[in-house]
């Protein structure tokens, strides 16, 4: 399995009165225990032994918690953003040297429900850059952002109205290094600043998952991610 790059920098600004401006959103306690090790588990469950954990605001917390990952049964290394937060993509671009041709990217509030090990296969046999996950959504749990076209993504765009997009981005994607390689270097950018170039030249395929994802990055989601957790059968 590739190695996965999980996005955990965010400021957390719409759960701060959880974390009271102190405790990192990816510690935030989910059902008895940090979010983070939820999340990592998850993808050890999937195959993953290799995480690249990218952290910011706050970072050292997280940084002690995670530690080299054997914890989780993996090996996991913590990169920070610098003084300067980058974005999504900057964070990613920042770390490039210490990766290789091909990898995933994650965020770190989210919990997916998707066959890695074969939407990875489906990648490396295409001819794309990059790939996303998505979920037929129709604005169900929140507005749809992805028109798709057989195996291709070839609409992208947050913000729109209702009804202009039938998918949502999954929150999980893969990439060939090269689409980073080409963005400057130390500037702040978001994801999607990478994104849309691949959907403009249709290099960005699709994978359409079907279970819905679980998020932290509100107060109502993460109740709703508790309530999710605790229903499941301990492992």
């Amino acid at each position: 399995m590739l190695p996965v790059v999980v996005l955990a920098g965010g400021l957390g600004t719409r759960v701060e009165t959880l974390t009271g401006g102190v405790l990192p959103k990816a510690l935030l306690p989910v059902a008895g225990r940090p979010f983070v090790d939820h999340k990592l588990e998850q993808l050890r469950h999937e195959g993953v032994s290799s995480v690249v954990l990218l952290v910011g605001h706050r970072a050292q917390p997280i940084v002690e918690h995670v530690g080299d990952g054997s914890r989780y049964g993996m090996a996991v290394r913590c990169v920070e953003d610098g003084p300067v937060l980058l974005g999504t993509g900057g964070a990613v671009r920042a770390a490039l040297d210490s990766l290789p041709d091909a990898f995933w990217v994650t965020y770190g509030d989210t919990l997916l429900d998707a066959p890695m090990e074969d939407i990875e296969a489906r990648f490396l046999a295409d001819d794309v850059d990059g790939l996303m996950t998505v979920l037929h959504n129709r604005d169900r749990w929140q507005p749809s952002n992805v028109t798709i076209d057989g195996k291709r993504v070839v609409a992208y765009s947050k913000g729109d109205p209702p009804g202009t997009h039938e998918h949502i981005d999954y929150g999980l994607l893969l990439f060939r290094r090269d689409v980073f390689a080409a963005l400057p270097e130390g500037r702040p950018f978001d994801l999607a600043d990478a994104l849309r170039p691949l959907v403009s030249a249709r290099r960005l395929g699709a994978y359409v998952v079907t279970t819905r994802f679980r998020d932290i990055g509100t107060v109502e989601a993460l109740a709703e991610t508790e309530a999710e957790l605790r229903r499941r059968p301990a492992t």
